[in-house]
């Protein structure tokens, strides 16, 4: 869900780098641990699909790994270590659902992609976060997860091998541009379901505990709100105040004045 932005007053949005990582590697390696199970558990059995699969996984999430980076440094000049779990991340969801039917050489190519549109998409963010869009999706969930799986699931119908799995169908390079049709219609179902049952669960959660917090807690911060602790950066001299939205791409949303921003721009 896209939630709109909120500023207060001459605030506005701009962006700082990240001090969160050094947990996003370490939360990195519990995903892809879990992954790799899902991935190659998808088998129901210790053979030679699940083998493919675990194997397909690894490769795609390196070569999503490698092209963030890459990308990161040709495009800002340093790469970053959670732009390379974010690219990580994209060839594991990229991956995950052609992981069991298609060959490693094109894991790597499906990594490439799912990292690559995933990395182009984050670059629109910044647009949709000015008026008159004001939308915010602080955790790159849909550009990480939703932009890459898209793209991987498409690739499936592309690239599957009954070959590689003799329970699958051949792609369209095999000569099957049936399967490439199949997935089209199947991520546009998937889409619709999604749409469906979230605006559900968001119908029944306006009527009950209510979609977001008061106006008054966003801005104060709801960590300090609801659980005493505190994510902010706090100056008595200058009024200064700001909280952080952490984001995959290493960047976070800060709300601050001009004042501010200068002071942060000072800062080490």
């Amino acid at each position: 869900m896209l939630t709109r932005l909120k500023l207060e007053g001459n605030k506005k949005c701009f962006y700082v780098r990240s001090n969160f990582s050094l947990y996003e590697p370490l939360s990195h390696h519990f995903s892809s641990f879990s992954r790799l199970g899902f991935n190659g558990g998808s088998a129901v059995s210790a053979n030679a699909s699940a083998a493919l699969a675990v194997t397909n996984s690894n490769i795609s999430a390196a070569a999503g790994f490698f092209s963030w980076v890459f990308l990161e440094y040709f495009t800002k000049g340093q790469p970053s270590a959670v732009g390379a779990v974010t690219g990580a991340i994209c060839g594991h969801v990229a991956n995950t659902p052609a992981s069991g039917y298609i060959y490693p050489g094109f894991a790597i190519i499906i990594g490439l992609a799912g990292s690559i549109v995933a990395f182009a998409s984050t670059k629109l963010k910044p647009r949709l976060a000015k008026p008159p869009f004001n939308l915010d999706d602080s955790l790159d969930v849909f550009v990480v997860h939703g932009v890459s799986g898209i793209i991987g699931a498409l690739l499936t119908g592309v690239f599957a091998s009954t070959s590689a799995n003799p329970n699958g169908q051949n792609g369209l390079i095999y000569g099957n541009p049936r399967l490439l049709l199949m997935q089209f219609v199947a991520v546009a179902v998937v889409i619709g379901i999604s749409i469906a049952g979230t605006a559900i669960i968001l119908l029944l959660l306006r009527f009950t505990i209510g979609l977001r917090f008061s106006e008054t807690y966003e801005l104060n911060g709801i960590d300090v709100n609801l659980h005493g602790e505190k994510v902010v950066f706090h100056e008595e001299e200058t009024g200064y105040m700001s909280r952080i939205m952490p984001t995959q791409d290493s960047l976070h949303h800060i709300y601050a004045d001009d004042e501010s921003k200068q002071l942060l721009e000072g800062m080490p």
